[in-house]
């Protein structure tokens, strides 16, 4: 005789699994399309196939690409300014300051792994190259203060729509001030570079923010325009999402197709991406749970399950920027104030670069170790000021990193030889890798600061009766999650 309860049973088994799949569909099918990826990648190379076929393959991926890069300065630039302006000025403060703070700390943590991996692993001794014979201690091509003086100029750009395409780089140059006598003499040279000073366009939108919310009534009006802004953005975001599936599978298969010998890729250096992802595992499941247990006192893995499709968005394509859109979502879904992840993650995706610390000293020890140059404690140090420095300024494009390691090369005054042909045969790789520890960095820096600050938010702002009174202000407090 059967149970009476069996067929409820049973419907609430199916209930509960049709809702978990709705849930979860979006991570079902952007698994399906890397999959697929990978796998129609390994079967159209096995034809040989021509440029153009390559190309195609790769084109839904580019499109996805250039379509999160549309929606990119819109973004940051209304996120950030509806939510500074929606906090009060003691709360903006705090969250400021835990966010300064949770990145100097990360990244600071993050460069003591990777130089004291390199130190003991010493991939580059595998090698044994000599320094080229052109090889001097003498004045480095570009000086410190100079990678200082860079990064403050960008902080405060003199034209904000200059810096949404460009920022400034100083260089320095060889000049000729004798042609008989072949004399010449180095000179520094200040322009400007392609690519989107995201740190200028950040400060500008924060210092916006609260200049707003200070002004009072007649900013209003601003303000419901970026709110506007904010919203349709948000309504663009979900669309591309959903064509998140095709487009990563697109870049996936294009990838496999361009790797020339996926088995000599892997080989030759083994050891060195050996050394970088023990860093990147020891920040990313050691460090930045520990970070997330002592300040949240919940399970680290749910929380990194819960954002594992931003980690995966931004995986793909190498990208931290391409996580943002899926970042908001996925924190929204764990119960972050909006108001927090609005401030937070666009500040921490641009300055807050913990997988990329890690593998740029790594890098850097590896090429002196390979070239036979032996640091110095104090050039230790000095790797260390640097790196932390320079990080600041990475671009959030794919290899990115490979231009600070190049820089701070050129800083230290160290010939980059072979070497650095040597790491590009697994940057496709190795750029994944530092890039899953930066997306899940963000994600646990946006729950700490979350976590420090909830009670010093203006509650009153998120009472019934505010919402009742005036629902554009309450409206800003909400919690829900997006539909994705």
């Amino acid at each position: 005789m059967k149970p009476k309860n069996c067929g409820r049973g049973c419907l609430c088994t199916k209930a509960s699994m049709t809702s978990g799949l709705k849930q979860n569909l979006l991570l079902i099918l952007t698994l399906c399309g890397i999959v697929i990826g990978f796998f129609l990648g390994l079967g159209v190379r096995s034809a040989n196939p021509s440029d153009g076929v390559i190309m195609w393959i790769g084109l839904p991926g580019e499109l996805f690409i250039r379509m999160l890069k549309m929606i990119i300065l819109p973004l940051i630039v209304a996120s950030l300014i509806t939510g500074v302006s929606s906090l009060d000025p003691r709360s903006n403060g705090k969250i400021g300051g835990v966010t300064i703070g949770y990145i100097c700390l990360t990244q600071a943590i993050g460069i003591i792994i990777g130089i004291v991996l390199g130190l003991v692993m010493r991939p580059g001794e595998k090698f044994n190259q000599n320094a080229p014979p052109g090889y001097n201690t003498g004045e480095p091509i570009i000086s410190y203060s100079d990678l200082f003086a860079d990064l403050l100029r960008n902080m405060v750009p003199e034209n904000i729509v200059q810096a949404c395409m460009e920022s400034i780089h100083t260089s320095r140059k060889e000049v000729i001030i004798n042609s008989a006598l072949n004399i010449t003499e180095i000179v520094k040279e200040r322009d400007y570079r392609d690519g989107m000073n995201a740190l200028g366009i950040i400060i500008f939108s924060i210092v916006f923010g609260i200049a707003a919310s200070a002004t009072g009534d007649s900013a209003k009006p601003v303000l419901n325009f970026f709110s506007g802004v904010n919203d349709i953005v948000f309504k663009m975001m979900t669309a591309i999402i959903w064509y998140s599936p095709i487009g990563l599978g697109s870049l996936v298969a294009y990838a496999v197709l361009k790797i020339t010998d996926l088995y000599s890729a892997f080989r030759s250096l083994g050891y060195f991406s050996l050394t970088a992802t023990i860093g990147l595992c020891i920040h990313s499941f050691i460090v930045l749970p520990g970070i997330y247990f002592i300040a949240c006192r919940k399970n680290p893995f749910m929380f990194m399950f819960a954002v594992f499709p931003s980690v995966l968005a931004g995986c793909v394509p190498a990208s931290s920027m391409a996580a943002l859109p899926y970042l908001f979502l996925n924190t929204a879904g764990v119960g972050i104030d909006v108001r927090v992840s609005k401030f937070v993650l666009p500040l921490s995706i641009n300055t807050n670069k913990d997988g990329s610390v890690i593998f740029i000293c790594v890098s850097v020890l590896f090429v002196s170790q390979s070239i036979g140059i032996t640091f110095t404690a104090t050039q230790i140090i000095v790797l260390g000021c640097l790196c932390f420095v320079s990080s600041f300024g990475v671009a959030m494009v794919p290899s990115a990193s490979l231009v600070i390691v190049v820089l701070l090369g050129s800083a230290l005054n160290m010939p980059l030889g072979d070497s650095l042909a040597l790491i590009l045969t697994l940057e496709w790789l190795n750029d994944r890798l530092r890039t899953v520890t930066n997306v899940l960095s963000h994600a646990t820096g946006c729950a700490l600061v979350d976590a420090i600050c909830r009670n010093d938010l203006d509650n009153t702002n998120c009472s019934d009766d505010t919402r009742n009174n005036d629902p554009e202000k309450g409206a800003r407090c909400d919690t829900n999650t997006m539909p994705i």
